[in-house]
């Protein structure tokens, strides 16, 4: 099972063009694709709704968008039409597989007065892989500040321990009133079996990685054998969104709970692709 994840920066790519097919294009044979920095309606992109445009693009995936920003519109001009679209940034999950259950959590956000910052988030997903159910994040750390940061491992990690006790999208009993509010369906599960993919803006040496290691998740690119302070998976020597304290960092990542640590094939980062300022982080899962 080969899975990527990709922050598209909204498709603009190494040439500062817009150019979203050119970026899909990049990806489109993973089995399980996790993005970020995907749009709706923003006037930099064209005012495209992305995730839609993403559906044409790869129509045999299954997709869930998770927008952890959303905000009005204003109109045009005074007298113009009321338009109902929401100006929206978030990640997107898309699987060859059917997608059970998904939700999206919404980390912190800490406020500063001289710096622009928004609110970060994942979104999560119980995929049907041919054999049993897996639970797949797409994640976005904010840049800021490693204390922001472990706000948002917290509320992840948390979040992931709650959705493990409170059992799926629903529980208990069928009915309410004499409705059937599962509409005769089985609860969809929630396996222990994790992957987070994202881009998580820290490095290999920081507290916030030391923090998803004691949670006891593997770096793939570790247990596949890559030396940790190896890897870059964003543009050399880029320090528009956070301050690097080396040439070729690696802020990009998948990691897997334990109990998939054993089944980590190969891993590899796209150097050849130009459709964003990150790079795609290739995992082949042996399951």
């Amino acid at each position: 099972m080969d899975i990527v994840n990709y922050n598209i920066q909204f498709s603009r790519g190494k040439d500062n063009c817009i150019d979203l097919p050119r970026c899909i294009n990049e990806i489109s044979g993973a089995d399980i694709i996790a993005l970020q920095e995907v749009e709706r309606f923003w006037a930099r992109s064209g005012m495209i709704d992305q995730p839609a445009e993403i559906e044409k693009l790869l129509p045999d995936h299954y997709w869930v968008y998770g927008p952890y920003f959303d905000v009005h519109i204003p109109p045009i001009n005074l007298i113009g039409k009321k338009d109902m679209r929401r100006r929206q940034f978030g990640n997107m999950l898309l699987s060859r597989w059917p997608i059970l259950y998904s939700r999206l959590i919404q980390f912190p956000k800490t406020h500063y007065e001289e710096k622009f910052n928004m609110h970060m988030g994942a979104i999560e997903a119980v995929v049907k892989l041919p054999d049993r159910p897996m639970r797949i994040l797409s994640v976005h750390l904010g840049y800021l500040s490693c204390e922001e940061r472990m706000t948002h491992l917290d509320c992840l990690l948390n979040s992931l321990d709650q959705g493990l006790t409170a059992q799926g999208a629903w529980s208990g009993a069928a009915e309410i009133e004499g409705d059937d509010w599962t509409c005769g369906e089985k609860t969809p599960p929630v396996p222990e079996e994790t992957i987070l993919m994202g881009d998580f803006n820290l490095q290999w040496d920081s507290r916030e990685y030391q923090r998803l290691i004691d949670a006891g998740f593997k770096d793939a690119w570790v247990e596949s054998g890559q030396p940790k302070e190896s890897g870059c998976t964003v543009q050399q020597g880029r320090t528009a969104d956070i301050v690097m304290d080396r040439k070729q960092p690696r802020i990009d990542y998948c990691f897997v709970s334990a109990d998939l640590a054993s089944d980590i094939g190969s891993v590899r980062i796209d150097h050849q692709a130009v459709g964003s300022d990150h790079l795609p982080f290739w995992t082949c899962l042996k399951t």
